[in-house]
């Protein structure tokens, strides 16, 4: 997930987006049933989302994968989306 110059540095000195991919790879560690990710590509360069897309579409293959986002890229490569409005209601796509 691209933390390979990251474990040089202390967390403190890590950027918000090494954070968050970080974050990601110690819950891929873990190797859960069903990952849960809440706006995963918060504060990821352009870069750093399209290598989320690559891990997220293979890890999909392993496990199910939950993701909650507002951004198309995201949602463009789920399986089954569920849609929220304003009003609080849902659709499924």
């Amino acid at each position: 997930v691209g933390v390979d110059r990251a474990l040089e540095h202390r967390a403190g000195e890590l950027s918000r987006g090494q954070r968050q991919r970080v974050g990601l790879a110690r819950a891929l560690l873990t190797n859960p049933l069903l990952l849960v990710l809440d706006e995963p590509d918060a504060w990821l360069d352009a870069a750093g989302r399209a290598l989320l897309l690559s891990v997220l579409r293979e890890e999909s293959q392993r496990r199910a994968v939950l993701v909650v986002s507002h951004r198309d890229e995201l949602r463009a490569i789920a399986g089954t989306v569920l849609a929220i409005d304003a009003e609080h209601r849902a659709s499924i796509a």
